[in-house]
């Protein structure tokens, strides 16, 4: 057995969500008085928000969308305001203290470990409609539409849930197998170029099961090993064609209601939440030995360590 990078996480499933639960109670608690920040809604996102964790390795995003999150500062500064308000109170508060182990502030989020679990926190403007954020994208210039990758992460993580669980949990648990896989073949403790993001590679096995799904047909349902082979073909298939590939979601919006956010030619794979974000281009990216790999982080479209190595997934395999 291949020597682990992470550490093992010693609770189930269960304790952790109780446990971000608690943090994130808190959180909507406290913030008003200690940093200003009213929290009308807060979202938990990572494996454990969409429940395709690995065994004993946890990781969860926290977005807090909030009307204190004033556009304009965004625009002009980013979020570091906010996100240096959460660090000196995750730092200071009695109740998270102890279990908290700093990582790094980035443009996009607070990283850092409790009891284990590996956190990000972000913070976003409040947008309660899709629609309504969409049309904001379009005031803006492009160079700003990026800012704001991560504010759809709600209607993200709502569409990876739904897609997920259709027809069982088949869907659910290829993803964990292709993350075990990722696991792997790009690991924590050595580092790596052309990591694909865990939205990514969900967005590829969730289009992969989809098109696998329709040429099985009844069968589908009878021979899930069957259906996992098929899957595993044609996420290859996607990859080694990647220059070509054009895959959309119209869930949250209509592609013709928003023809000056949309990329307009393939190559693309347009986020089903945000008619802006093309992840062709920002769902790889190089990464540091032991350091996340943020979600809304820029990528760098480059497609060839993962055109290498995904001719070894396998999702028939099971999660060790």
């Amino acid at each position: 057995m291949a020597e682990r990078c992470s550490p093992v996480v010693d609770m189930t499933i269960e304790e952790a969500l109780e446990i971000m639960e608690a943090m994130m109670d808190l959180l909507k608690q406290k913030l008003p008085v200690r940093c200003g920040l009213r929290v009308p809604e807060i979202v938990l996102g990572g494996s454990l928000g969409t429940r395709t964790e690995l065994p004993e390795r946890y990781d969860a995003d926290i977005i807090i969308y909030s009307p204190d999150i004033t556009i304009k500062e965004v625009i002009r500064n980013g979020y570091g305001l906010w996100l240096n308000q959460i660090n000196q109170f995750m730092h200071s508060e009695k109740d998270l203290a102890k279990g908290f182990e700093f990582h790094a502030l980035t443009d996009k989020g607070l990283q850092f470990t409790f009891e284990g679990i590996e956190i990000e926190i972000m913070v976003s403007p409040n947008w309660r409609k899709p629609a309504d954020f969409y049309t904001f994208l379009e005031t803006l210039r492009p160079v700003h539409r990026k800012l704001f990758t991560q504010c759809a992460a709600k209607w993200q993580i709502q569409f990876l849930k739904n897609q997920a669980t259709r027809r069982g949990n088949f869907c659910r648990e290829f993803i964990r197998r292709a993350k075990a896989w990722r696991a792997l073949k790009w690991r924590q403790c050595t580092g790596g170029r052309g990591r694909p993001s865990s939205y990514l590679l969900s967005l590829l096995v969730i289009h992969a099961y989809e098109n696998a799904h329709k040429t099985l047909g009844v069968f589908s349902t009878l021979s899930p090993e069957t259906l996992a082979q098929h899957a595993t073909e044609e996420v290859k298939s996607i990859v080694y064609n990647c220059d070509k590939v054009n895959i959309y979601w119209e869930q949250c919006y209509a592609m013709k209601q928003y023809p000056t956010l949309v990329p307009l030619r393939a190559p693309r794979i347009i986020d089903p939440a945000n008619p802006t974000h093309n992840l062709y281009l920002t769902g790889l990216a190089n990464f540091e030995p032991y350091k996340r790999c943020g979600e809304y982080d820029t990528g760098t479209g480059d497609w060839s360590s993962l055109i290498r190595n995904i001719g070894t997934l396998d999702l028939s395999k099971p999660v060790e």
